[in-house]
């Protein structure tokens, strides 16, 4: 039962706040492998102020995963409608949407109190829900109509949820802009908490705003992989040549780039 006696007109803080996680799990159904439920409390302080469920479909464990998920009716089985067809497989649209079509997280019944039922926080339990259910094989499913859906409809796009139909919102976790998107939500919530529950990032807040800290964008990140990949091949290439001879001023390469202090430097050095 969700406690009402939360102080209504007050910012809920985010550092007070943490989830249970309770996975129901019935022994002699073979199903269950496939299509795992969790149902998760949110507790601030000693007292529980909402409830969400998590479902995840693994469609590789799943034998014929809409049928599994319809079984579970509700939301789930409009899900299963809409992404997989009546042989089990994926749509091919939903095959075009995402990046890797290999299992599903479902994340829907959510009710809150207040001041507890703002977006940003919804955006955090989602960011918390995601990392410890999924990896980047998932598709995380929301609500964008449905009874009761609205706050997790204005929450999901906070973590890079982006419209599929008119009935769902998707994540693709395969994608790096979820991991920025949900970056974004933790440091607004950590401010909250540095703030004792007040929102330097709402225009009504008095106090100064720190300096948002600098994020790389995922085509950046993985720029800068790639050439750091090629640099570390060309310099294990060049250390497996050279073995411990010294270089000259002025050698090309790797290593004949650094300063001239390292030139007389052996192999175990370059390794």
């Amino acid at each position: 039962m969700i406690n009402q006696a939360a102080t209504t007109g007050a910012k809920a803080d985010p550092a007070a706040r943490s989830l249970e996680f309770r996975h129901l799990h019935r022994l002699i159904d073979p199903g269950d492998e496939g299509v795992q439920i969790w149902q998760i409390q949110v507790i601030a302080g000693d007292q529980a102020v909402g409830s969400l469920r998590a479902t995840r479909g693994l469609y590789w464990k799943a034998g014929n995963l809409r049928e599994r998920m319809a079984d579970e009716q509700s939301f789930l089985a409009l899900v299963a409608q809409q992404l997989l067809d009546e042989q089990g497989r994926f749509s091919p649209d939903f095959e075009e949407f995402v990046d890797m079509t290999g299992s599903v997280l479902v994340v829907d019944e959510l009710d809150l109190a207040a001041p507890w039922d703002d977006p940003w926080i919804v955006a955090g339990l989602a960011a918390n829900i995601i990392d410890r259910l999924t990896d980047n094989q998932f598709a995380v499913i929301f609500p964008r109509v449905a009874p009761g859906a609205a706050l997790l409809a204005e929450a999901a796009p906070l973590p890079a949820a982006e419209p599929f139909s008119d009935d769902l919102l998707i994540i693709d976790t395969a994608l790096a802009a979820p991991e920025e998107a949900a970056h974004r939500v933790r440091e607004r919530l950590r401010s909250r908490a540095r703030y004792g529950g007040a929102d330097p990032w709402n225009e009504d807040w008095d106090g100064k705003e720190e300096e948002a800290e600098e994020i790389l964008t995922a085509r950046t990140r993985t720029v800068l992989r790639l050439a750091l990949e090629e640099l570390a091949g060309q310099a294990w290439s060049e250390a497996a040549a050279l073995g411990d001879k010294p270089l000259h001023r002025g050698a090309g390469g790797v290593f004949g780039a650094l300063p001239p202090v390292t030139l007389r430097q052996d192999g175990n050095w370059r390794r």
